[in-house]
């Protein structure tokens, strides 16, 4: 979704929804026809079977289906929705269809709701129950599926992702938090908090099963979500899922842009206040590097001394300094912030 055909086709249709160029949106197209073709029919629906990601990090290597939000079929599926939306390749639905199928189809039951894994025949224990690479981020895009095809299987499915997903949170202050993977002894107490594996990404999906349903229950627990993120201390306290790291994908940038939509969307002063926190963080965190700003971090939380000066939308400056804007609009009563393809936000 961030990479790849994907991302490019994201980047190219805000181009053409921008400026009108009839030339981004050719692009587009093509990028997402490129992406249809690296498909593959796989049973009642389409996948992608590509070589296994973080082999750099795991050691594993091979090729596997890939099923998540962040690298797999869910995300490339919430491409092609957003492409939809955007009056871009509209044969991108049939394809979407194809891809919720096929996720329904490999969803495992289990005692309470269902739970999708990052790939197929996965060589590591890692059952990551969260956004960006386990079941939340796969009931979103089957949520958002169903948003346009009105078949119950969809939204049946994404339900049952939820319930699972609550029937496994624990309590953290007066909410409630995911844990980072179910394996390990430590399961009870490894939360991360940013957006690909906590709270900011998580409690999208109770978000929009609220606005599908109107259940309120589904409103509360995404609320809940965010108070138990509050109850660790975050930003100011770094636990265990708030490590050396500041940007939008895991940490404070991703935190403080998700409680602007939330403040944007419902009002509720708290979020407006978590967002300011951040801020000052982050500019606690900063450094200066010749006439601006940059922040020295460890992408991943498993190797804290490997840091690095990025400067990306996910992992680095580009993604703080959009934060940093998308708050002083907010503050000036003037909001802007381009919405990605993964947000339940319609501003």
């Amino acid at each position: 979704m961030f990479s790849g055909w994907g991302g490019y086709a994201f980047a190219l249709i805000e181009l053409f929804k921008a400026s009108g160029e009839a030339s981004f949106k050719r692009a587009a197209e093509d990028c997402l026809q490129k992406l249809a073709d690296q498909s593959s029919a796989i049973g009642s629906g389409r996948g992608w079977v590509e070589p296994m990601p973080f082999s750099d990090i795991t050691g594993f290597t091979g090729d596997r289906e890939i099923y998540d939000a962040s690298v797999g079929a869910a995300g490339a599926g919430m491409v092609y929705l957003f492409a939809l939306e955007s009056d871009v390749y509209p044969q991108g639905l049939a394809l979407a269809q194809a891809v919720g199928d096929r996720l329904v189809e490999v969803g495992e039951p289990m005692q309470v709701g269902t739970q999708w894994r990052l790939m197929n025949d996965m060589p590591f224990p890692f059952t990551a129950p969260n956004f960006a690479h386990g079941g939340a981020g796969v009931a979103y895009f089957l949520a958002r599926l169903y948003q346009h095809t009105e078949n119950s299987q969809h939204l049946e499915a994404a339900i049952s992702g939820a319930q699972h997903i609550q029937d496994i949170a624990f309590d953290s202050g007066d909410g409630q938090l995911v844990c980072h993977q179910k394996e390990g002894k430590h399961a009870d107490e490894h939360f991360y908090l940013g957006q690909c594996h906590g709270p900011a990404g998580t409690s999208r999906l109770f978000y929009l099963l609220h606005q599908i349903t109107d259940d309120t229950h589904w409103l509360d627990f995404s609320h809940s979500l965010m108070k138990g993120l509050e109850a660790t201390g975050a930003p100011e306290e770094r636990s265990f899922g708030l490590w050396n790291n500041v940007s939008q994908c895991c940490c404070d940038a991703g935190i403080g842009d998700y409680a602007l939509f939330m403040y944007r969307a419902t009002g509720e002063s708290s979020y407006l206040s978590m967002a300011c926190r951040v801020a000052s963080e982050l500019k606690r965190r900063a450094r200066i590097d010749g006439d601006g700003y940059c922040w020295p971090q460890a992408e991943h939380r498993a190797r804290p001394d490997f840091i690095e000066t990025q400067t990306g939308y996910m992992q680095g400056a580009a993604g703080i300094g959009s934060f940093f804007f998308h708050l002083a609009s907010v503050l000036a009563n003037k909001p802007s912030k381009i919405v990605f393809a993964d947000m339940p936000f319609n501003l």
